[in-house]
Parts: C-alpha cells; sequence; structure tokens
C-alpha cells in the first residue's frame, strides 16, 4: 500500500468524520483525475457512508480480503482448501462456492456449526461487494488487502492505548491521544533526567554528602501503576521507563 493515510477519531457525529475524511482526502490526493473509487471494509454500513461527501461520481464498496479471508479460515479452514476456495470466489464470485460452503455448514459441534453459519451468511449478505476479478478483467495475483492497515490500527491504536487488564475512559483516551499526537513536541520539550543525574552526582562527590537524587528534585510527584500491573512487553512500558527514572518520580 502505497501513500496511505491514517485517521482516528472519538466521540463524533457521522457528519464530522465525513468531513474530516474528506478535507484529509482532498489535501493529499488529486481526486479530479479518479474515476472510480473503491471503498475496502469490513462490510459495516459506517465504512460505505463515510466517504459521502468525497464527491467522486463512482464508488465502488468491496468486501475487503482480508476480512474474508480471516472469517473463511476461522471457520471452515480444517475442511476446505482456504486458498483453491479464495482463489476461485475471487475469480467467480459467491455462487461458485456456497455449494461447497452450504454442505458443510451444518456439520460438527455446536461452535463450529455456528461458526460456519455466520461465515455463510457473511460472504451470502455482501456478496455484490466481493466483485469477481474476472469481470474487472485482473487476474488473481493482483488482489490487494486491507491487512497491513488492520495492523496498523492494531499497533497505532490497541497497543498504545491499553494492554491486558487495562482500558481508558473517554476523557482518559482523548487525553492520551493528545500526548501521541503531539509526541515530537514534547520529546523536544522533554527534561533530561541524565543531565540532571550526572549534575546531582558531581555534587554528591564534591561535597561528600549522602543525599539521593530525589531529595534535590522539586519536581512533580505521580503514580504510574501500569509500569506494576500491566503487560511489561507493551511498546509504551520501556517508554516510560526511560522518561520517568524510579529515584527522581516514584512509580508506586
Amino acid at each position: 500500500m502505497q501513500n496511505k493515510l491514517m485517521m482516528m477519531a472519538m466521540n463524533i457525529t457521522t457528519e464530522k468524520w465525513q468531513e474530516m475524511i474528506r478535507e484529509k482526502i482532498y489535501s493529499k490526493y488529486d481526486l479530479g483525475s479518479v474515476s472510480l473509487l473503491a471503498v475496502g471494509g469490513d462490510g459495516g454500513n459506517w465504512v460505505g457512508s463515510s466517504f459521502d461527501l468525497v464527491g467522486v461520481k463512482r464508488m465502488e464498496r468491496v468486501l475487503d480480503p482480508f476480512h474474508i479471508n480471516d472469517v473463511l479460515r476461522a471457520a471452515y479452514g480444517q475442511e476446505i482448501d482456504v486458498s483453491d476456495t479464495l482463489k476461485t470466489l475471487y475469480q467467480d464470485g459467491f455462487n461458485a462456492i456456497s455449494q461447497e460452503l452450504q454442505t458443510l455448514k451444518d456439520k460438527g459441534s455446536a461452535s463450529k456449526r455456528k461458526a460456519k453459519n455466520r461465515c455463510f451468511d457473511y460472504l451470502k449478505n455482501h456478496q455484490d461487494e466481493i466483485l469477481p476479478l474476472s469481470a474487472r478483467g485482473l487476474p488473481y495475483q493482483n488482489l490487494s488487502s486491507l491487512g497491513c492497515m488492520e495492523s496498523n490500527v492494531g499497533k497505532t491504536i490497541a497497543i498504545r492505548m491499553k494492554t491486558r487488564g487495562c482500558s481508558w475512559t473517554l476523557s482518559g483516551a482523548e487525553a492520551m491521544v493528545a500526548i501521541l499526537s503531539h509526541i515530537k513536541e514534547l520529546s523536544a520539550h522533554t527534561l533530561r533526567y541524565e543531565e540532571i543525574r550526572a549534575k546531582d552526582r558531581k555534587n554528591h562527590h564534591n561535597s561528600r554528602r549522602n543525599k539521593s537524587v530525589a531529595s534535590e528534585y522539586s519536581g512533580q510527584h505521580a503514580s504510574f501503576p501500569i509500569l506494576n500491573s500491566g503487560k511489561a512487553s507493551a511498546p509504551f512500558y520501556d517508554l516510560f521507563r526511560n522518561i520517568i527514572h524510579s529515584e527522581l518520580l516514584p512509580l508506586n
């Protein structure tokens, strides 16, 4: 995927979201020469309506291959050759695989039957968005996916905004988004604790005083319980550890 843009928002109206997308897209791309806008997604109604204000004459909703592959493998992965089924689906459409899925969807345990029925209905209800590539004159290999975007969303939002056993209130999430959106500016003005420690060690050596750095630090004290209870492998864990030295700002 090239020249991608990323946007996120919380607690805004549909109209405001549509306006944000319109302004962002027109600031990056020349849509005057675009004859077709393909809107990929998981089939949610909000995805297609997000681009209502963009103004491109022809928009085509496409059920993204990432979601098709995900749901098909989870439901039928042990009973069919998923790769061959996907190839047939994209080349010839849903009707070309519906009989095989229909035959298998009522077999297995209750949980398996539920998953297969959900998958079957999902593909059937969105079959008009699974356009056969042969109808567009494209080979199977030209199929693109939003899988990388799903991964970006996970890394940009899910991992940074929460970890196992933790979550944010709406106000807390908004505050975190504000911090993340200004991370470069904040980093440029961050108090350099290593410089303070070096200066205090020098003073300690010269005066032979047995005082900790914390006794000479006059800044604010705060608590970061997530550093003790959160998932230590989360990216922000080391970030906080590096910024906040335990002798200067107690973590408990």
